[in-house]
């Protein structure tokens, strides 16, 4: 089945300003994605930067599943070309 609404479509702020706002709206994409389609998932921490000297975007994520007793963390850097 196929979902339009599926992903958080980081592609999309790649090449926006390496700012704040930016980065506050990457973590809200990713947030409303995780809630609406992985809700069984705890956020424990997420951040995203944009570091225009490095052309990159990254974005580190902590989680947790309660009900498989898992806590992890993600770290994703995200060439912006």
């Amino acid at each position: 089945m196929f979902d339009s609404k599926f992903g958080a479509g980081i592609r999309s702020f790649l090449f926006e300003n390496a700012d704040n706002l930016t980065s506050a709206r990457v973590i809200n994409a990713i947030t409303v994605q995780i809630n609406e389609y992985m809700p069984f998932i705890n956020i424990e921490s997420l951040e995203a930067n944009l570091v225009p000297d490095d052309n990159k975007l990254y974005i580190t994520f902590a989680y947790s599943i309660p009900t498989l007793s898992i806590e992890d963390t993600l770290s994703l850097e995200i060439n912006r070309f």
